[in-house]
């Protein structure tokens, strides 16, 4: 993939975002660092204490219960929106070219909340969980990917 040189490339995940700057060829990128950030969800046992809600047939003695809410899954989604919103922030300059990695799922959460203006100066969406690693990491799997 070609990067060019001055690229804000975004990798996140559902808890952690990391936000570089390709200061290197087009060719061959060199990331560096300008933020990250690490929001770390609680498991949903953490988060919820009420049980879930019973149902009873109205004919018999048949019971279930109704499925809980995921509240991990749900501080994820918040924290992928802010990302959306954060890399909306970004673009409003419209100096810079923007690529984002993110987890396939959180990818799918990020997509409608990012503006036209914002998918205008995308020049790639790259659907991989690369939060958390290197640079390094990240340079490697860019000049590796195809569009």
């Amino acid at each position: 993939m070609i990067v060019p040189n001055g690229t804000l490339i975004m990798v996140v995940d559902g808890a952690r975002s990391s936000l570089f700057r390709n200061t290197g060829a087009a060719l061959a990128p060199e990331l560096a660092l300008i933020e990250s950030s690490e929001d770390p969800s609680p498991s949903t046992a953490d988060l919820g204490t009420d049980r879930p809600g019973r149902r009873f047939e109205s004919m018999g003695a048949s019971r279930g219960a109704y499925e809980g809410p995921d509240y991990h899954q749900q501080e994820e989604d918040a924290f992928s929106r802010d990302a959306a919103a954060h890399l909306n922030r970004l673009a409003a300059d419209g100096e810079h070219k923007l690529i984002l990695v993110a987890a396939p799922r959180v990818l799918g959460t990020m997509r409608p909340h990012i503006e036209a203006a914002t998918h205008h100066l995308l020049i790639g969406e790259i659907a991989k969980d690369y939060a958390g690693r290197p640079a390094r990491d990240v340079a490697e799997m860019l000049t590796r990917h195809e569009d």
